[in-house]
């Protein structure tokens, strides 16, 4: 089971997963969730990554860091290519 923690300030901008693994490691995750500026980095999110990778790093059970975002984006080109392409 992942124990899941989140850190936020006024929305819920960075999520922090545990993930178990063998022999008693776990996979630390920090989730990026800041949708409406693209998971841009602020500084209150920066602060908030650094607090969590301090706490980690001294967590010898703590095998890897996975940083990763929310949702996954394509560029507007792209997406304009696809919507043309299905209409054609």
């Amino acid at each position: 089971m992942s124990k899941d923690n989140t850190l936020s300030t006024t929305e819920t901008s960075v999520i922090c997963v545990e993930h178990p693994l063998n022999h008693g490691k776990r996979l630390g995750i920090l989730r990026l969730n800041s949708v409406q500026s693209l998971n841009a980095l602020t500084l209150d999110m920066i602060k908030l990554i650094h607090s969590q990778l301090e706490g980690w790093k001294n967590d010898d059970n703590i095998l890897a860091v996975w940083l990763r975002a929310r949702w996954e984006f394509i560029s507007l080109v792209d997406a304009y290519e696809g919507i043309i392409k299905r209409h054609e």
